[in-house]
């Protein structure tokens, strides 16, 4: 991937908001590209902030979308990234900006239909000129919110609470967030439409639809060339919250929770400004999820364009001189651009190389001579026979010192040699004795004997016995070699033959086959701890497909349902008449009901009225469908 990279600066225009009222006292001018408000401390001077473009109150969607964010889509379609975002106060204008109404669209649905226009004059062009074939476009998009601190996904309910995550290439992503692939404005509009109203909207006393959360719109832009080039950019649209004063919109639980988390981020987000403009070696980009969001917007890489919404009012004048402050800062940063370009992987043809032959002039130089390898075939050094090693020594004089380890496996390797050789040794005496000691045996035991039925099966019975106390134990070395087991050392032999000769070799062993193992019923057993319940040991023969359970098992099989249908009717219609009456200290006393969604699910009923099924509880925010599972079968409630 290709990456080219220039430097530029945010973009930071200023619009300001009409009046709402005539009979309010406004202390903002706009005079070209200044802005003049009252200075609070000497009412005889002005303070006068200057940015790229000021729009005044009279001011039109396509007037600013013309000159801020139409020209960006040129960038985008060419592989760089562009971030445009509103900033300001609430109240001020934000969301009328970035969505505007049917009549008069916002700066979302014009970049839509104007870079899908924007594609097809290019495809045509590339036709109508020398070019058979025209650059293919792919265009998605995604669409998420973040409130109080958590990344929603509007596009498809259920998604909450998403981590951000950072791939190899410094890139911010937020990881299982859905996308939706789009080829015209009327496709678009089909999955915004509905996502949009899926964000949290509230009322407060200064506006009736203030926005609770930021919402961040992502699209993807891929452009491949007939070449095979591949140009990928981003175009970020993002509508912030605007910082509240809870002293006049009045916000109480809920609206003051969000309040505060709004209020939060921006504050981290002057704190990012800040550092940025103070070359601090760290950034807190990490310390708000929108911060880590717009970490590629301001000081990243691609281009920002941040729309500033400020209200005239005399009552909004903390609020505004704050904004223009924090547009004055913003307007300082810089941004490094780079543009992500993908070419084609190129095959050379490999190419036949000739060597030349190198000759020399006189005689060939005499070559170094060549150290021999210590060959594997030399026989085991052996403590034993000195004269063999000495041998080998002598054999391996001219060669190398070996490293340690080789003289270490050598060393090994003769110990185990010499073991080896005794144990031959001791195998032959005691094969000959063993021999001798039958032959005299088979020579006492004929016919004539007299003690012929009395000697037989003594010595049967003592080899049986000594046969059954034995283990075999094979090995690789000596696969015939029998050890005996502490049982047989307490037998009594009275010929130390013999007992040599069981030791080493005994009797040749039959497979024994494994006996079938029968477990019976114990029904008097009693538990080894008293942390668990009696049961009777479980017994079953090899083979057989009858199966034990223990009472306990059996009883809660057997248990019957805790309701009939007529008494979780009643139980039903009980929550949720609990659910339409009770008071916050009432609703704590349900499963699973804290203090918070008490109070959430109170304040949601005074403000909509009653909920119509337990169904509605899916509207009070914070309630997903696994909550709202574990609250009915908490409180042995049917869903219904």
């Amino acid at each position: 991937m290709d990456k080219r990279s220039t430097q530029t600066k945010v973009k930071v225009v200023v619009r300001l908001r009409p009046c709402l009222s005539t009979s309010e006292k406004t202390f903002v001018s706009v005079v070209g590209n200044k802005v003049q408000i009252l200075n609070h401390r000497n009412i005889e001077e002005n303070l006068q902030y200057e940015f790229n473009t000021v729009f005044d109150e009279n001011s039109s969607q396509a007037e600013v979308f013309s000159t801020s964010v139409e020209p960006m889509l040129e960038k985008v379609l060419q592989g760089q990234n562009v971030s445009v975002f509103a900033y300001g106060p609430t109240g001020a204008g934000k969301t009328h900006t970035m969505l505007g109404m049917t009549s008069d669209p916002g700066i979302i649905p014009r970049v839509i239909q104007s870079l899908f226009e924007a594609i097809e004059e290019k495809q045509a062009s590339a036709l109508n000129g020398n070019s058979n074939q025209a650059p293919q476009f792919k265009v998605t998009f995604s669409y998420m919110e973040i409130y109080n601190e958590k990344v929603h996904d509007l596009l498809v309910s259920g998604h909450q609470d998403l981590p951000i995550r950072e791939d190899a290439s410094k890139n911010i992503f937020v990881a299982d967030l859905s996308e939706k692939s789009i080829d015209k404005y009327e496709t678009f509009m089909n999955h915004f439409e509905p996502a949009a109203s899926n964000r949290t909207v509230a009322a407060t006393k200064l506006n009736k639809y203030s926005s609770r959360s930021h919402t961040i719109l992502l699209l993807k832009i891929l452009r491949r060339e007939p070449d095979g080039k591949e140009m990928r950019g981003k175009l970020y649209l993002i509508d912030l919250a605007g910082s509240e004063d809870n002293r006049r919109t009045g916000n109480k639980g809920i609206r003051l929770k969000e309040s505060g988390a709004i209020n939060k981020s921006l504050f981290v987000l002057g704190e990012v400004v800040d550092a940025i403009n103070q070359n601090q070696p760290r950034i807190p980009y990490r310390n708000s999820k929108l911060t880590r969001l717009l970490q590629d917007s301001i000081g990243g890489g691609c281009h920002a364009v941040m729309i500033t919404n400020i209200a005239p009012e005399e009552r909004f004048y903390y609020d505004t001189y704050c904004t223009l402050n924090f547009a004055t800062k913003s307007k300082k940063i810089v941004n490094t651009i780079t543009t992500h370009v993908v070419r084609p992987p190129q095959i050379e043809k490999p190419t036949a190389t000739v060597r030349p032959i190198k000759r020399h002039s006189g005689s060939l130089p005499p070559s170094k001579p060549k150290l021999r390898k210590l060959s594997s075939s030399l026989p085991s050094l052996s403590a034993a026979d000195p004269h063999s090693a000495s041998c080998v020594s002598a054999a391996v004089s001219n060669d190398p010192l070996p490293s340690p380890l080789v003289r270490q496996q050598k060393a090994f390797e003769s110990a185990i040699q010499e073991k080896l050789s005794a144990m031959e040794k001791l195998v032959e005496n005691l094969r000959s004795t063993t021999n001798m000691k039958d032959l005299t045996a088979s020579e006492s035991n004929s016919p004539n004997s007299a003690n012929k039925e009395s000697s037989t099966p003594t010595s049967n019975k003592t080899r049986k016995s000594l046969r059954l106390s034995l283990v075999s134990v094979q090995s690789d070395d000596s696969p015939d070699v029998i050890f005996p087991t502490p049982k047989a050392c307490k037998g009594k032999l009275t010929d130390a033959t013999n007992l040599l000769k069981q030791r080493h070799f005994g009797p040749p062993q039959q497979k024994v086959k494994k006996q079938k193992v029968q477990y019976r019923v114990v029904e008097d057993s009693t538990s080894c701890s008293p942390l668990f319940p009696q049961s009777p040991a479980i017994s079953r023969k090899r083979g057989s497909s009858q199966d034990f359970e223990s009472p306990t098992t059996k009883k809660i099989k057997a248990a019957p349902h805790i309701f009939n249908n007529e008494d979780q009717a009643k139980r039903n219609t009980e929550f949720l008449e609990l659910l339409n009456s009770a008071s916050v200290k009432e609703l704590q006393g349900l499963q699973t009901v804290g203090v918070k969604r008490a109070k959430m699910i109170y304040e949601w009923r005074e403000l909509h009225g009653s909920f119509s099924s337990i169904h509605g509880l899916l509207d009070v925010p914070g309630f997903s469908d696994k909550v709202l599972k574990k609250l009915l079968r908490s409180n042995l409630v049917t869903n219904i």
